[in-house]
């Protein structure tokens, strides 16, 4: 069997393909001409890996991009690079593409809230800011991709709210699954790391306690508030040791964040790194004791899944209770600490500088969740879906 797994959003296409092969499938990544470029150039598969060589071999390249290919070229040109898989998944617009040459793609997951291009909050807004002819190209693609999503073999998402919504307004069946969003069988402890990394590890080992924030500074930035001021009080009741919280420039608005930083007095407890590779974020998770996530009462994403792969305690605020995430997910809710309030995470904070025992232990219950649900456990149930979804397509009996 052989599986194409088409653009690499997130590059969850790219985790998918070395999980996969691990497992005994034949999966190939396919790249798009613009795929993990501009924006999102730090999501290629390069930046996620220290062991590309073995991977490459699996990685192709068309050179044209999804636009082009949903406007301009001819299906019958299409189709020919598509027609030899067994089975394709994808995200974006990758239902209309494969629509437009007469291939039903078999798995599809959104990879935004509420479906990029079809539900998700900009396109309900009428993408503001767009041209008159960039608007009416985006209205049309996404009418295709209404009737390519109700081709579709397989409808999926991890969004229990947004993408949801968007399927049941349109009356499309979908199930939930969770997004192979970090690969974490490589062994990276060893690796030949940049001088530049190098140096940031070097500075970071000088203190007592290691706090990360890696998240996108945009135009939510107000969602740093919280642990931040969580984190200014507990400096000041934490006089002992000596502490550093890691921030990232990454995103539009990180002279907001700074703001609020400077706001609460707390700069020279801040270590401001460039925008990291995965790899190197990976790499940097070694020294890490205790991790900042998103406050938005939101599933928490890939800087979450960071965090619970490499087996490290965090705060994410997400008020949905066990019971009711089970009963969406299927699988037991990760014991991230939930909240969002600034005393309750100072008081956490000097707890583990008190006896940081019972956290230690906390991270690595978290990894014991990832490595069944959101690891290799994870692709597990993918390979299952693959071969079910295959012997439908063939008449197979399981």
């Amino acid at each position: 069997m052989k599986v194409a797994l088409l653009q690499n959003n997130n590059n969850i296409n790219f985790t998918k393909l070395r999980y996969l092969r691990n497992l005994g499938l034949d999966a190939h990544l396919i790249l798009m001409e613009k795929d993990n470029s501009g924006y999102n150039a730090h999501f290629a598969p390069i930046f996620d890996t220290w062991e590309l060589e073995k991977w490459e071999p699996y990685i192709h390249k068309i050179n044209f991009n999804i636009w082009v290919g949903l406007l301009f070229i001819p299906g019958f040109f299409l189709k020919k690079y598509f027609e030899d898989y067994d089975i394709i998944i994808g995200s974006s617009y990758t239902p209309a593409l494969l629509k437009k040459c007469g291939i039903k793609l078999d798995i599809y997951y959104p990879t935004g809230e509420g479906i990029e291009g079809v539900g998700d909050q900009y396109t309900r807004l009428g993408y503001p800011g767009k041209p008159l002819y960039k608007k009416i190209l985006l209205k049309y693609a996404r009418k295709k991709m209404i009737k390519a999503l109700k081709f579709v073999r397989q409808n999926l998402t991890q969004d229990i709210i947004y993408a949801k919504r968007t399927y049941d307004e349109l009356g499309i069946p979908f199930k939930r699954f969770y997004l192979t969003m970090y690969y974490n069988q490589e062994d990276n402890k060893n690796s030949k790391i940049s001088d530049a990394l190098q140096g940031y590890i070097e500075i970071i080992k000088k203190y007592d306690i290691k706090f990360l924030c890696h998240m996108r500074h945009d135009g939510f930035y107000k969602i740093h508030r919280p642990y931040l001021e969580g984190f200014a009080k507990y400096i000041k009741n934490n006089k002992d040791q000596k502490v550093v919280l890691i921030l990232m420039q990454y995103g539009i608005n990180t002279d907001s964040t700074k703001e609020i930083i400077k706001e609460l007095d707390i700069a020279e407890h801040i270590l401001w790194l460039p925008l990291l590779s995965r790899k190197e974020i990976s790499y940097l998770m070694n020294y890490i004791d205790f991790g900042f996530n998103n406050f938005e009462n939101a599933f928490w994403g890939g800087t979450g899944w960071e965090f619970l792969a490499n087996g490290i305690p965090f705060f994410h605020y997400y008020d949905i209770s066990p019971e009711k995430y089970e009963k969406e997910f299927g699988t037991p809710k990760p014991r991230f600490i939930s909240t969002n309030n600034p005393d309750e995470i100072c008081q956490h904070l000097i707890n583990y500088s008190q006896n940081p025992k019972p956290y230690k232990e906390l991270g690595a219950e978290l990894a014991d969740w990832f490595n069944k649900y959101g690891g290799i456990g994870l692709a597990e149930k993918w390979k299952e879906l693959i071969i079910e979804i295959y012997n439908q397509k063939n008449g197979y009996n399981k």
